[in-house]
């Protein structure tokens, strides 16, 4: 309750009670003494009964005291609660940047590395955080060395290549232009004015070599006692 405007919490007691010697003076008007009576007149403190409550005791205890310590107790109580809160929150950011997001960074940034320029493949990063980002950068440690092995080798293997391919067209001599040929004996006429046998011309000028033959035709004229009828001829090729 409120006394003069501060708040204050009140204790009633139960104090006197009517005992056999206070009805002498407290039971009736006419069992007073008179000179009771005349004082404090017939109606005041009379018809009492033996065991009543005749007085109280009132406990007032002020409470302003008690409200303020109470606020400031909560308004303490409040600011630990937030610094606690804000320390859990700042050690959470923490804790994720130091755990995920500076390994994905680093990884991040590598795979940059590499998608701009290959020499930078198989090169190695050292994550010691959680498992999880210990097998990641391994899975892309052995990425980036596969890429980097098949990259080489690639390289290799496109250098063999060319020189093969450079070899090859190297012992290749190609016959170009118009070549002048008999049309009797097929000799050739080379760029000095000579004529020269076909084979001997094909032979200065290619790598191919000959092993002589004679064909079916030539055989039926020049050796016709060999020759025999029953084999089919080769078709002339012109």
């Amino acid at each position: 309750m409120r006394i003069d405007g501060q708040p204050f919490f009140v204790v009633l007691r139960r104090g006197e009670t009517m005992l056999a010697g206070c009805l002498m003076c407290h039971s009736t008007p006419e069992r007073a003494p008179k000179g009771l009576v005349d004082l404090y007149g017939p109606k005041r403190s009379f018809d009492r009964s033996l065991g009543e409550v005749i007085s109280a005791v009132s406990i007032r205890i002020p409470m302003a005291e008690a409200y303020a310590e109470a606020d400031r107790f909560t308004w303490g109580l409040s600011g630990l609660l937030i610094f606690v809160l804000f320390a859990m929150y700042l050690a959470q950011l923490l804790l994720n940047r130091a755990l995920i997001l500076t390994p994905l960074q680093i990884i991040r940034e590598k795979a940059g590395l590499i998608a701009k320029d290959d020499a930078h493949l198989g090169e190695k990063i050292e994550l010691t955080t959680s498992r999880e980002f210990h097998d990641v950068a391994d899975a892309f440690n052995t990425m980036s060395e596969n890429l980097r092995h098949q990259r080489d080798h690639l390289e290799e293997r496109v250098r063999d290549r060319t020189r093969e391919l450079t070899e090859a067209l190297a012992n290749v001599k190609t016959l170009k232009g118009l070549l002048p040929i008999c049309a009797s004996c097929k000799k050739i006429r080379d760029d000095q004015g000579y004529w020269t046998r076909i084979e001997s011309y094909l032979y200065k000028h290619s790598e191919a070599e000959f092993s002589h033959s004679i064909c079916p035709d030539c055989a039926k004229k020049l050796y016709p006692e060999f020759y025999q009828a029953e084999s089919p001829p080769d078709q002339e090729q012109d």
